[in-house]
């Protein structure tokens, strides 16, 4: 049975979404017939999305907004609500990952890993909550990661950062819930993303990375990013309407290998 969901009519806002799991979460929301905004710091990635998005039937705009700074996302907001007048989904996706020892990470690596990964989820997740808070209606999505829960080496920042994901979400989604607002966070494992192939660069060998990455996962390979998008469509609709606090793994089954899997799970 093929599950769709209808969310024509509903504005949703996606941050990190010029490319990878925002990207994919963003088309499919609009062949889902939202009104997407695509919100990144890459202007020219997020303008062609929505250009792609348009010349395909779907309704999308770019807004670059950084979410490090509350003065962006709150600007970005405003356009959003002058513009649609409302919020039905805010996933607060953008994020960077990190790999480097906590002995050479500088103080200023750290900060700016917590600052997107962390902090800016909190701002955007901020806005669209008071935005939401009125209409007693609304969706609030994270990207966390395994992480938050079970990490490797050298991925110190990253791993505090997609923690203090879980912890965010849970306390916001007790607050929202009286609200009528819905909380969750998808924890991607290794999905295929621009982001993990200059990962897999670093090898030397990509490909092989990528390989190896897939074969040591009990389903036998790395995820797509439309299949975290899928699940992303499923948390903000009605079909979900008794979720909320909640995080849900998409990583191949490589939480439940540990500990073989713990060496092995790699940031998004």
């Amino acid at each position: 049975m093929t599950i769709t969901h209808d969310f024509s009519g509903q504005t949703v806002v996606i941050t990190g979404a010029a490319s990878g799991i925002g990207a994919a979460s963003a088309t499919a929301f609009a062949a889902a017939g939202a009104s997407v905004w695509v919100l990144d710091v890459d202007a020219g990635r997020g303008e062609a999305l929505a250009a792609d998005i348009v010349s395909g039937g779907g309704r999308a705009r770019f807004l670059r907004c950084d979410v490090t700074g509350d003065a962006d996302v709150e600007r970005a907001v405003g356009a959003v609500l002058a513009e649609d007048g409302r919020i039905d989904v805010a996933y607060c996706n953008a994020g960077i990952g990190w790999i480097k020892p906590v002995s050479t990470t500088e103080p200023d690596e750290w900060r700016r890993v917590l600052d997107i990964d962390l902090t800016g989820a909190f701002l955007v997740a901020r806005r669209a909550f008071l935005a939401m808070r009125p209409r007693r209606s609304g969706v609030i999505l994270f990207t966390g990661s395994p992480h938050g829960y079970r990490t490797m080496a050298e991925t110190s920042a990253y791993a505090a950062a997609k923690a203090g994901v879980g912890g965010l979400m849970r306390a916001l989604a007790l607050e929202a819930a009286p609200h009528g607002i819905r909380v969750n966070s998808l924890l991607p494992g290794a999905i295929d993303t621009p982001a993990l192939r200059a990962e897999a660069e670093l090898s030397g060998d990509a490909e092989d990375a990528i390989r190896r990455w897939g074969a040591v996962r009990p389903l036998g390979r790395i995820g797509r990013a439309e299949e975290v998008a899928d699940l992303a469509l499923f948390l903000a609709s009605p079909a979900a309407s008794f979720i909320t606090g909640a995080e849900l793994l998409v990583d191949g089954g490589a939480m439940a290998a540990q500990p073989a899997g713990l060496a092995t799970v790699v940031p998004k």
